[in-house]
């Protein structure tokens, strides 16, 4: 029997990596195709595939060097959606920022819902705060975002006067550029703000929120889906790097 060293079980766990991210891919494929998530996720699997392949044959400075990158990998992916999901609010805020995603045709998908569904939980508990529920219509989308979102309040229960659509934006700084400019219209220039988006977003999203003006800023997040959990997290290390590097 071969003998099992400390090196031997270091590759097999980053083949079982490999294959943990090469299952997310798939399980991400069947929710929501092909997209810059799943293709991360790809393209992460691949590589700890690969680097476990040719582990043996490398230098020992490089393994070192791609060991290390991959373990801040591992915790900077671990820490957004921890991050995220330590919610800030007191209940006191002004405003509530529900921040758009996809739709299934007119439906809110399962990622919106969870977002909606803590906008409501919130909503309910601090009955004189408005709500802007923010979003545009996406290339496969039939109607914008928002009105999907209002439609789900609506049907929760939360009184049409408090909502206030904003179906213009297509990015997250749309969304948060465009809600401001309703609620400083509203509410003039003193008030309060909790953005509601899913965990794994609301670094980038408060941090964004700041960039674009809001003076009070809190959050409160709803989960993020199993079936996108991964790819959703990883697409979104990316886009924190790109926003904070440039």
């Amino acid at each position: 029997m071969k003998h099992i060293t400390p090196k031997t079980i270091l590759i097999y766990t980053l083949y079982a990596l490999g294959g943990i991210f090469l299952l997310a891919f798939l399980v991400g494929i069947i929710a929501t195709g092909i997209n810059a998530g799943t293709a991360i996720t790809f393209f992460v699997a691949a590589a700890l595939s690969l680097f476990a392949f040719f582990y043996e044959k490398l230098h020992t400075a490089l393994r070192i060097a791609i060991l290390i990158l991959i373990a801040i990998g591992i915790l900077f992916a671990a820490f957004l959606p921890i991050f995220g999901s330590i919610d800030t609010v007191d209940h006191q805020e002004d405003a509530i920022i529900v921040l758009g995603a996809g739709l299934n045709g007119e439906t809110p998908s399962k990622a919106l819902v969870f977002r909606l569904d803590a906008a409501y939980d919130y909503a309910t508990k601090n009955p004189d705060a408005i709500i802007v529920v923010s979003g545009g219509q996406g290339k496969n989308e039939s109607i914008p975002e928002s009105t999907a979102m209002k439609r789900y309040l609506l049907k929760k229960g939360i009184a049409e006067e408090r909502i206030i659509e904003e179906n213009a934006s297509t990015s997250t700084k749309e969304n948060l550029l465009f809600s401001k400019a309703i609620l400083d219209e509203t509410l003039g220039n003193d008030y309060r703000t909790v953005i509601v988006t899913n965990d794994f977003h609301i670094l980038r999203a408060e941090s964004l929120a700041e960039a674009v003006g809001f003076s009070s800023v809190t959050h409160t997040s709803g989960r993020t889906p199993l079936s996108i959990f991964v790819p959703s997290t990883l697409r979104e290390c990316a886009a924190v790097i790109y926003y904070f590097l440039f």
